[in-house]
């Protein structure tokens, strides 16, 4: 059954686990073959009325523009409002169907101030070529975000291996309801959707530890099962 007027402040949708780097310190882990499915995708909209603030993030997200664009037509498709977007590439390949997949995203959001795509670069990157990003730098909302030091990695992956890691913790989720509606909203932490049709608690986690911190399979997020994972939730009165 399909929840109407559903609310969440802040979504990140991890679009692929594959990636043309092979980062010393990546929070995910090891790579692996897989992507996120159209499946997984239509669902999520589907559940879901309006969204603040969508994030892609992967593996690297510019490796599967065509999903990116197709995140766009499903929330089209299902009348999803959203608020900003943001991606972070590493660079190392933009495509012209990435960068036009970015540019309809800007499009569809209705609060773009903070939108934005960003290349990363910091000292763990090992660039075998100059950063491949001119295709962005004619976008308004493009960014170069600079991580310089180890004070960034996370202790998840290959990232527990820095000694300066900083540890995650599950995500706090603060959700209301008015008494007597079917909807709710989460105002406080992040929803993740994995490439393995999972909803997650925090967008933070290794591709070993996902898992461990489910709220739910997609599709299938309600108050019951926001409950389970934890959540704060605040029944309001109807106005």
């Amino acid at each position: 059954m399909v929840t109407s007027n559903v609310y969440i402040n802040d979504v990140v949708i991890e679009m692929t686990r594959r990636c043309n780097m092979t980062c010393d310190h990546c929070l995910r882990g090891p790579m692996q073959k897989k992507d996120q499915t159209k499946e997984n995708i239509d669902k999520f909209f589907s559940h879901v009325d309006g969204i603040g603030s969508i994030t892609f993030t992967g593996g690297e997200p510019s490796l599967v523009p065509d999903l990116i664009e197709y995140a766009r037509q499903s929330a089209e498709r299902n009348c999803v409002e959203i608020g900003n977007f943001f991606i972070v590439t590493n660079g190392k390949k933009i495509t012209d169907d990435f960068a036009v997949a970015c540019l309809r995203w800007y499009a569809y959001c209705h609060d773009n101030e903070a939108s934005s795509v960003e290349v990363s670069q910091d000292d763990f990157h090992d660039y075998e070529t100059l950063l491949n990003y001119r295709l962005l730098k004619g976008l308004s909302f493009f960014r170069m975000r600079n991580y310089t030091d180890s004070v960034y990695v996370l202790e998840q992956g290959k990232g527990k291996d820095f000694a300066t890691g900083r540890k995650v913790v599950k995500e706090h989720l603060e959700v209301s309801q008015e008494e007597d509606a079917g909807g709710f909203s989460i105002s406080e932490g992040v929803i993740y959707l994995n490439c393995k049709g999972e909803l997650i608690a925090s967008c933070d986690w290794s591709y070993r530890n996902q898992s461990r911190n489910k709220i739910c399979d997609v599709g299938e997020l309600s108050l019951g099962s926001l409950e389970k994972a934890g959540a704060d939730i605040e029944y309001l009165e109807a106005q």
